[in-house]
């Protein structure tokens, strides 16, 4: 009878060690099953269909002004779609890009296509708890190629009477630059022109390129508040132009660090005439 108790009591203790380690493997299951969940809701971020900017607010904003007042030679679209291009690919995943055309009316300023936010190329998803693949697709159809149609159809543009630029730029800036969520991240604009500001009430033909022919006739109406954003100029040269091209750009300058401007500001030439 001793001998019976002693080989049922070895079973017993078998039969208990294999119940702890289901045990802990269906607590270790469990727990990796939940983990996937929750850091598949923490990667999710709910967006705009429309806009494919996160529901919670853009986390940056490039904002690109084109000067369709003069058409541009076909060597200056070539650099200027190429250098657009890597703006686009080089905003930051859930930053939004604002592309704009400036016509002979500031008021008639247009945008070339909805703002988008860029979602992500999908590199920076686990292919455990997500699908780099679709995030890659919907990159590619949803943000870069329409990006790309707007960007193609922009760079055209047509000679037209008056390049209200300081206008434009100052109705970007009402637009993106005012609100606290909007001052609160990075902001770049950039502005490809002739930088050859030229209306009725002030012109560079006109009234020139001084700091004093610009304060009397334009600083008041034109103020604008830049609000640390990153401003770039790509000036456009033009074969017959009436300024001289240093002194132009000087101005512009000078003008956007008086505004507010995140220093330094840069401005390049563009290629062609």
């Amino acid at each position: 009878m001793s001998r019976r108790r002693r080989r049922n009591s070895g079973g017993n203790a078998g039969q208990i060690a294999l119940i702890v380690v289901l045990a802990a493997a269906l607590i270790l299951l469990v727990g990796g099953l939940i983990w996937l969940v929750v850091k598949a809701r923490a990667d999710y971020v709910p967006r705009d269909q429309a806009t494919l900017c996160p529901l919670s607010g853009y986390t940056s904003q490039t904002l690109i002004l084109i000067d369709t007042t003069d058409a541009l030679a076909p060597v200056t679209q070539t650099q200027v779609l190429n250098k657009l291009r890597d703006v686009v690919t080089s905003i930051p995943k859930d930053g939004q890009l604002e592309l704009r055309l400036l016509g002979a009316d500031a008021a008639q300023t247009r945008l070339a296509m909805e703002p988008l936010c860029n979602p992500g190329d999908g590199s920076d998803i686990d292919p455990v708890t997500g699908n780099p693949e679709m995030a890659k697709r919907r990159w590619q159809t949803q943000y870069a190629e329409k990006a790309e149609e707007a960007l193609r159809g922009s760079v055209a543009g047509s000679e037209q009477d008056y390049s209200p630029i300081m206008e434009a730029i100052q109705q970007i800036a009402a637009e993106h630059l005012t609100s606290q969520h909007d001052r609160s991240i990075p902001s770049r604009l950039v502005v490809v022109s002739d930088m050859i500001q030229h209306t009725v009430s002030y012109s560079h033909y006109v009234d020139g390129l001084s700091p004093e022919a610009f304060a009397a006739k334009a600083r008041n109406r034109l103020a604008t508040d830049l609000a640390g954003a990153a401003v770039e100029f790509w000036m456009v040269r033009r074969a017959t132009q009436k300024v001289d091209a240093e002194q132009l750009g000087s101005f512009w300058l000078e003008w956007a660090s008086d505004s507010n401007a995140k220093k330094p500001v840069t401005l390049s030439q563009l290629m062609g005439m």
